[in-house]
């Protein structure tokens, strides 16, 4: 369920894009009215409240209209001012949604609300079997997963690469939403949307920068980071793509309604698989092994490293088929 705001601008094209776009927008968490008549505008504010409005620079004086979050719709960025939040009207839709979370998250009065039908599966990738295609194949089920459902991917390996891989730098990543976990006065949920990444459909959160913070995170706390994406979020999946690096790693696999553990089938790759199993077994974890699903991806299924469009090709109905057999069991 969303919130509702309403976009002033008397660029009546300008202003029925940008809703569209909003209103078509996973993670903008508010239905989307525009308006360009000065009036109607007032009595929309009187008789529906919106909790956030974007109003255009040059209508300052609709301002005092609004009860909730004014963002002024400017040609240039600015700082906040007198309560009014100034946001570049001349960016990409993305960008918008990006500075508007960014604001709502140090914000305490805009409680978004999250109406589930059901919980948030959790399905993990790891394999104590390097270069398995375990992250490929992770994204590539996040893809198709997100076709249809929401869902948030989250890699936690020490050096994974993703930056590279997608050619970006980021200012946030992980890290940062235990800092929004543990603060009472930010918007988890709004912080979450503001610093997600989208890949053919897929959100992602970009990986941590520094392989110290990921192993000084106990599992106590990934399990609340878990449950806080949960009940702050409308993600109907979370993928994990772990590694032996996490503090906790096998607490998270225990939590995990489905497990996938990519193989190879050389001597040394059984010998490692055999090790791990025995493990689990020795550290009571037996219940992980039993929701476990091993696949080896062929060689011919492999993907040159690309994590574009991984739902399609050959690999593409290799990894649906793994999905189809995965979502039977959870």
């Amino acid at each position: 369920m969303r919130h509702f705001a309403v976009i002033y601008d008397d660029e009546k094209v300008y202003a029925a894009k940008l809703a569209g776009f909003l209103n078509m927008t996973d993670s903008f968490s508010f239905y989307v009215r525009a308006i360009s008549d000065r009036e109607e505008f007032k009595d929309y504010c009187t008789n529906n409240p919106p909790r956030i409005a974007l109003i255009d620079e040059g209508a300052l004086d609709l301002a005092k209209n609004v009860s909730g979050e004014v963002f002024i719709l400017s040609s240039v960025k600015k700082e906040t001012k007198d309560g009014l939040h100034y946001i570049c009207k001349y960016q990409s839709g993305d960008r918008i949604i990006r500075d508007i979370n960014e604001i709502l998250a140090t914000l305490d009065n805009i409680g978004l609300i999250v109406n589930r039908k059901t919980n948030m599966k959790i399905i993990s990738y790891f394999t104590p079997v390097k270069r398995s295609l375990s992250t490929t194949m992770a994204i590539g089920m996040g893809q198709l997963l997100s076709r249809k459902s929401k869902t948030l991917y989250m890699n936690l390996e020490s050096y994974s690469g993703l930056n590279t891989l997608l050619g970006k730098e980021y200012a946030k990543d992980i890290g940062d939403l235990f800092y929004h976990m543990h603060s009472k006065n930010t918007g988890f949920g709004a912080a979450l949307a503001s610093m997600v990444e989208n890949v053919e459909g897929l959100d992602m959160i970009p990986p941590f920068d520094n392989q110290a913070d990921l192993i000084s995170i106990d599992g106590e706390e990934w399990k609340s980071l878990i449950d806080m994406i949960e009940r702050e979020t409308e993600y109907e999946y979370l993928i994990l793509d772990l590694s032996d690096a996490i503090n906790g790693l096998y607490e998270l696999l225990h939590i995990s309604d489905a497990i996938i553990t990519t193989l190879e089938n050389d001597e040394v790759a059984i010998s490692k698989m055999t090790a791990y199993e025995d493990n689990l077994k020795k550290s009571g974890y037996e219940d992980v092994l039993q929701k476990t699903k091993k696949c080896n991806v062929l060689h011919q299924h492999r993907m040159g490293g690309r994590i574009g469009n991984l739902g399609t090709g050959e690999f593409g109905d290799y990894v649906k088929s793994i999905l189809q057999g995965v979502l039977a069991d959870v």
